[in-house]
Formats: structure tokens, C-alpha cells, sequence
């Protein structure tokens, strides 16, 4: 099995809209890529709010919505393959504002596969 190349993780309290959580900044090289996103929510139990607001992002640019569950102290796992055709940062960044009290904890593992 291929070892990860990189890793990025945060904890961040009630993040604002558009706020970064976890980066790796000009990083992924051009190539094929294995992204694994954790996700979970503690703190304060999450609202509706919370679910689905973490967007991934290669050079700034919207992949997917990472559709979290607002779960309260359960780490959630959501697998992507990604194309990357020159050096570019990844990056997970809220979509709207976090619930008060509610702190999103996330990791980014980045594996080339190709």
C-alpha cells in the first residue's frame, strides 16, 4: 500500500463562512492523487448548519462538498481521486459560517497514485 506523501490537520472553533481549516499549500504536484477527508464535529453538539458545510478545493477551486453528517464526536471518512495538472495548494474551507461552540476538527491525507 503507498505511503501518504502529506498530511494537514486543524481544529477550529466555530469557524466563520469561507474560513480554511486544513491546507497544504503548493503541494500536490501534477499527477493522480488519493484525498482522504476526516471530519468531525465536538464541542457543542452541531446544527443543521454544520452538515455538508466543508467544501475541498484544488487551487482554489470547488471540488466537492464534503457531505458530513452533524454528528457530534464521530469521525467521518469521505475517500476522492483527484487530477492535478501543475503544482497546487488543497484545501478545506467552510462553506457558511460554523455553529457557536462547535469545533470542526479535519485532516486532509494526500497519497499519489499515479
Amino acid at each position: 500500500m503507498p505511503q501518504p506523501n502529506a498530511s494537514a490537520v486543524s481544529r477550529v472553533t466555530a469557524p466563520g463562512a469561507a474560513a480554511v481549516l486544513a491546507t497544504l499549500a503548493d503541494f500536490v504536484n501534477p499527477g493522480t492523487y488519493r484525498v482522504d477527508v476526516y471530519a468531525s464535529f465536538t464541542g457543542a453538539a452541531p446544527a443543521a448548519a454544520d452538515a455538508a458545510n466543508i467544501n475541498l478545493r484544488l487551487a482554489g477551486a470547488v471540488l466537492w462538498a464534503v457531505p458530513v453528517d452533524p454528528i457530534q464526536n464521530q469521525q467521518q471518512l469521505f475517500t476522492y481521486i483527484i487530477q492535478a495538472n501543475a503544482p497546487s495548494t488543497i484545501d478545506l474551507v467552510t462553506i457558511g459560517a460554523g455553529t457557536a461552540v462547535v469545533v470542526y476538527q479535519t485532516q486532509i491525507v494526500v497519497t499519489e497514485t499515479a
